[in-house]
């Protein structure tokens, strides 16, 4: 019978066999020849055999580092069946290192034979990978065939979901080709589209909401769902769940109308609100930003960093790290520091003797490790057992005890306990007094970052002054695109692109559908440097664009 977690039992597998390759390192190997056994285990009896010790220095290192491969690694609970088979290679090579130790004959031959069955299992593995990607389209098309329809239909829509992302990790418009480039601008043209719909779909769900728009299932002409019951619902304005979706709003609503008025407005009115409302606030509101001496007390010291109108991402990233180090060292020395009993307010699991400490890399899965005082009690038992051994086999005299070789022995046994104490102290006191250093060294940066902060918020104020002065001149409003046809926006989609190269692609916003003749507000954002939006582009802020009544 199987056992029902191998998790335990491939880390007492690992210690087995580092443990036995340590004993049979100074084994002389023997090697037996024969021509009847497969062409790569005989070339490999070949090498054995014409240097056996050169050849078992090179196997030793090799089998230490796949058992530290196969057997030290943490097993998810997805890849138990692949725990029961390294259970089944993992026996027969503790067999075999058993047997090598009892000097049996063939032991050597039988631990290369396992060896080279590991290598060529290795090989087949990166072969069928290769074959795979280089054939996966065709194989999972037979693979769906085999499959019940409900199960290949979720498969599939996976797969396609998979294929997506690998198509948008890290397009660089720059470096595709012709061809590629038009097959791009259609994908993007694709994806604007759908931008748009789900933009309008927003705003047409807060109008019906708002009933600044007929509920489109009360309208004569728009089927109304089977889900939709009037006895069930004796609140005649319960909005329906569906009542957005792209076939409806076809059913129900004039798309001219919509295309015509209601994306302009919406494109103006995010604009107004979402982009340069932000910059007005800024400018007329907030002020320059305030550049503060911030602490963090997520650890059990605080720790200071400056907070800035540019957030210092990689400090933070570095400051998280830390706390999370400094607290790893605070756990490994309370349990270190512990009484052997009665010890009280300890968090961390008991085990025995021992406690699991995360990140202290104790014994087993569980990272155990024992208070000093443990360790101690320990000591004392090996000084007293050593010095009985020293007084029975010089001849003394039992009985009479040497205090000073007592003293020395425990001596001794007790250094390593006192560094262990040492070590864990120093890696305290570090986090300690980088972080008291570092808050002066604060305060020096402190006014730069601040003439920083003020030169920044300048810069803003005069895009702002600008964007205000472009909308006057040139008349911007909500539908000005249609009077105003003077500027027609100068960026092409190959411009926009390549600006947006230097973005990750999460953060691309996408291309406007640029149906509009004259300049829009997010025009005029955009030439002086602003964020701005277009229709078209990704906007995935849900909020409201009405105004409040």
């Amino acid at each position: 019978m199987l056992p029902i977690d191998p998790k335990p039992n491939l880390r007492s597998m690992y210690r087995n066999i580092v443990r036995g390759l340590r004993k049979i390192k100074h084994c002389q190997p023997t090697i037996s020849f024969a021509l009847d056994v497969p062409e790569n285990l005989r070339n490999e009896l070949e090498k054995a055999k014409s240097d056996s010790l050169l050849y078992k220095e090179l196997l030793l290192p090799e089998l230490h580092f796949l058992a530290k491969e196969e057997f030290s690694k943490e097993l998810t609970d997805l890849y138990l069946v692949k725990g029961y088979k390294q259970l089944s290679f993992g026996t027969e090579l503790i067999l075999a290192i058993d047997d090598i130790k009892l000097d049996k004959a063939a032991a050597w031959n039988n631990l290369i034979n396992l060896l080279v069955k590991y290598r060529s299992a290795q090989l087949r593995q990166s072969r069928w990978r290769e074959k795979y990607h280089e054939n996966r389209d065709q194989i999972e098309r037979a693979l769906l065939k085999e499959m019940p329809s409900q199960l290949a239909r979720k498969r599939s829509s996976l797969l396609e979901q998979i294929k997506a992302k690998e198509r948008n990790i890290n397009v660089t418009f720059s470096t595709l080709s012709s061809s590629a480039r038009t097959k791009y601008y259609k994908k993007q043209h694709e994806q604007s589209q759908i931008n748009a719909s789900e933009t309008m779909k927003m705003h047409l769900k807060e109008l019906q909401k708002k009933k600044k728009i007929p509920n489109p299932f009360k309208l004569p002409y728009v089927s109304t769902p089977e889900s939709f019951l009037l006895l069930d619902q004796p609140n005649q304005t319960y909005m329906v769940p569906g009542a957005a979706k792209s076939s409806v709003i076809k059913d129900a609503y004039d798309s001219d109308i919509i295309r015509a008025i209601l994306e302009p407005e919406v494109e103006y009115r995010l604009n107004e609100k979402h982009f340069l409302g932000k910059v007005d606030d800024i400018v007329n509101n907030r002020g320059p930003a305030k550049v503060k001496i911030c602490a963090s007390n997520a650890g059990i010291m605080p720790a200071f960093y400056l907070r800035k109108p540019l957030k210092p991402r990689n400090y933070l990233k570095m400051m998280a790290i830390d706390i999370k180090r400094l607290m790893r060292s605070v756990r490994k020395r309370l349990v270190w520091l512990l009484p052997l009993e009665n010890a009280i307010g300890v968090s961390e699991p008991k085990f025995g003797d021992g406690y699991g400490v995360i990140g202290s890399r104790g014994f087993s899965s569980n990272e155990i490790m024992f208070c000093e005082e443990y360790y101690l009690n320990l000591a004392l038992q090996e000084v007293t057992w050593e010095y009985l051994l020293e007084e029975q086999t010089s001849g003394k005299k039992i009985g009479v005890c040497n205090t000073k070789r007592l003293d020395q022995l425990l001596k001794s046994w007790q250094e390593p306990l006192i560094e262990t104490t040492a070590a864990l102290n120093k890696e305290v006191s570090y986090f300690h007094t980088k972080y008291r250093t570092l808050r002066d060294q604060l305060r020096l940066e402190r006014s730069t970052a601040q003439e920083d902060a003020n030169a920044h918020y300048t810069t803003i104020v005069q895009k702002y002054l600008d964007v205000l002065q472009m909308k006057e001149d040139e008349k911007v409003f909500m539908h000005s695109d249609i009077y105003n046809v003077k500027r027609t926006p100068e960026t092409t989609y190959e411009q926009e692109l390549l600006a947006q190269d230097l973005l990750p692609t999460k953060n691309r916003p996408g291309l406007p559908l640029r149906e509009n003749l004259g300049s829009l507000l997010g025009d005029c954002l955009e030439a002086v440097g602003l964020k701005g939006f277009k229709i078209g582009q990704a906007f995935k802020k849900k909020h409201s664009i009405i105004e409040k009544e």
